[in-house]
């Protein structure tokens, strides 16, 4: 703690970030968290920092646009990663909601399969020419296939072994000073179940308290997945029988691990696309016999 880099509740200037979200539609306070995970790129280094982290059950949706429009406005986020289950209805509901229509922004999708490794190369060209930073093309909505699973989460272990994802540092000292100085919507944000802060400088002290406590909830969420296999050979990446067991507003979730799953893996994919030469269009070409 107190060493660079650190949470941040606001993007640095000239760095660029991914975005990963999970969302769930419940509004009981015992649902699933509606988990979102910004992860800053290393680009030199082909690696990422997770620097800033959400996740709230039982919330209704209008909170959490308003939660995606902030990390959209004072992030520079250059592409988004979500799960297609809830995905396709979020990014549909930003685009609709008045306050992404009061400034004309709209969220496109791109399509790529990513399923066969035999298409990999294939498939990346397919998304870079869809991929468009300029007029919003930034999102890429995964099907959760077995296939994929077990190799997003194979990916995420080898990402650990090998460090080439970090958790940011609690802010302390100068860097503290400067989170807290950043200018964000913090009045209209909710960022806790439990939150009850009135006071604008104590609301933005608890919320960069709150971006460190995110980032242990995500590890302690990693540490608990266990890895099973079915009678068919399925792996299957879930909480122990005994937690999932347990009800109630505390009861242990997993969300923040897969959207870290799912920026980590958007991650690698945005540096393998950034490799692949842009395709300029062939149409037909008249020509003189």
């Amino acid at each position: 703690d107190g060493e660079s880099p650190c949470v941040e509740v606001a993007g640095e200037e000239g760095a660029e970030y991914i975005m990963a979200f999970d969302p769930s539609w419940s509004e009981a306070e015992t649902s699933d968290d509606f988990a979102i995970q910004v992860i800053k790129l290393l680009p030199e280094q082909k690696k990422g920092v997770v620097v800033h982290s959400y996740a709230l059950p039982g919330t209704n949706l209008k909170k959490h646009i308003n939660y995606f429009k902030y990390i959209l406005d004072h992030f520079n986020i250059i592409m988004i990663v979500g799960d297609y289950n809830g995905g396709v209805q979020f990014i549909n509901s930003c685009n609709e909601s008045e306050i992404f229509q009061k400034e004309k922004l709209k969220i496109g999708v791109f399509d790529a399969n990513f399923n066969n490794p035999h298409d990999y190369v294939k498939d990346l060209k397919e998304a870079r020419k869809q991929y468009n930073v300029k007029s919003k093309v930034i999102c890429h909505l995964r099907k959760p296939v077995s296939v994929w699973i077990r190799s997003a989460n194979e990916m995420l272990q080898t990402a650990f072994d090998r460090k080439k994802i970090y958790f940011a540092a609690s802010a302390m000292d100068d860097n503290y000073s400067m989170q807290r100085a950043k200018k964000i919507p913090i009045k209209d944000l909710k960022f806790s179940k439990y939150e009850d802060e009135k006071n604008i400088g104590a609301k933005m002290i608890e919320f960069i308290e709150h971006q460190k406590d995110m980032i242990d909830l995500t590890k302690a969420e990693c540490a608990l997945i266990q890895v099973s296999s079915s009678a068919g050979g399925t792996q299957s990446f879930d909480l122990p029988p005994n937690l999932k067991r347990q009800k109630g507003i505390d009861k242990p979730r997993k969300d923040s691990y897969s959207a870290l799953v799912l920026g980590n893996w958007g991650m690698n994919i945005y540096y393998d696309m950034m490799n692949v030469p842009e395709e300029k269009y062939q149409g037909f070409t008249p020509m003189f016999i």
